[in-house]
């Protein structure tokens, strides 16, 4: 089951979605809500979903007379399918799933059976993981562009404009090398710290941590 579980988690962790399309994630987010006030249809969503994923690992283990990899294969398109499904049921996107799946292993919400946690705690894990190194991407881009220098628009020949593009990546990389990177240390429910990292001087916070007003170009 490690073996198929485990490419499953790789494999669906381009489900993750873009976040600029969902509610803010400080809004929903389990990490910033108690248990308490949790709506029995999250409590649902994340034990049918928990459901979904063993079933469609159980169901490639016993295809015996498949190779390896089209077993991880059918199970990866087997378990999309019923995330899909659910999503649609229940009308969430991507984005909002992967809240609630969130908050279910936190919170350590009950599953249809004990060894279903195994399985979707690496999956979710390996989302999160995507999702943040995704969104620190995204914004340590946006600090490029706004510390880029400017270049007047002036009509320049074929050999001028070949060498301003070679002086913009060569200076986009020297702005990626220069660009402060701190570490959130947002105070966690667990009492730890949050390490993620992020793009600012220190005392900025993370996507998930951070106010409202609090954009990348002022630090």
């Amino acid at each position: 089951m490690i073996t198929v579980a485990c490419a499953l988690a790789i494999a669906l962790v381009i489900q993750v979605p873009d976040r600029l399309n969902s509610s803010d994630p400080r809004e929903s987010s389990g990490s910033n809500r108690s248990g308490s006030g949790v709506a029995p249809r999250e409590r649902e969503i994340f034990k049918e979903w928990a459901k979904g994923i063993r079933e469609s690992v159980d169901a490639s283990r016993r295809m015996t007379s498949r190779s390896p990899a089209q077993r991880e294969v059918w199970a990866t398109r087997s378990a999309k399918a019923e995330e899909d499904r659910i999503r649609k049921h229940y009308r969430l996107d991507l984005y909002r799933l992967f809240l609630i799946l969130k908050r279910g292993v936190e919170e350590k919400w009950p599953t249809e059976r004990p060894e279903d946690r195994s399985v979707i705690e690496h999956i979710v894990a390996q989302r999160q993981a995507f999702l943040d190194s995704m969104i620190f991407e995204e914004e340590l881009d946006v600090w490029v562009i706004a510390h880029s220098p400017s270049r007047a628009g002036s009509t320049m020949g074929l050999e001028e404009f070949s060498r301003s593009i070679q002086q913009s990546v060569f200076d986009s990389a020297e702005l990626r090398k220069r660009a402060p990177i701190t570490v959130c240390g947002s105070k966690l429910q667990n009492g730890g710290r949050c390490t993620r990292k992020v793009v600012g001087n220190p005392g900025r916070h993370c996507y998930e941590h951070r106010s409202l007003t609090d954009e990348i170009g002022n630090k």
